[in-house]
């Protein structure tokens, strides 16, 4: 709905969701329009209750941490939006562009 509304060509750079729909890693290029921002709650079960299991693979992969403070696709406000803490299972809002945080696209399937 977010993309939808601003459209998929908005700057990414201002637009999480835009971000992720327009985001596809090299090897899946195929898979560009199909990632999306999850909801808080998607957040929520994806990164909090799955964190040591997802910082294991990250690890074994060579890559970083999962972090905390992750954006969601939920508002609160026009102008704020849900944030998860994946390291406590916390949740917050806080307002657009005026807060350090990860967007982690997802991939439904």
């Amino acid at each position: 709905i977010i993309v939808e509304h601003y459209g998929a060509d908005t700057d990414v750079s201002t637009n999480a969701a835009v971000y992720c729909y327009n985001y596809a890693p090299e090897a899946l290029s195929e898979t560009k329009g199909q990632w999306y921002l999850p909801a808080a709650g998607e957040a929520y079960l994806s990164y909090y209750a799955n964190n040591t299991m997802i910082n294991k693979g990250l690890k074994t992969l060579g890559l970083t941490n999962l972090g905390d403070r992750h954006w969601s696709s939920s508002e609160n406000y026009y102008y704020t939006a849900w944030i998860v803490f994946a390291n406590d299972g916390g949740v917050g809002v806080h307002r657009k562009g005026n807060y350090d945080g990860y967007v982690r696209c997802v991939l439904a399937f």
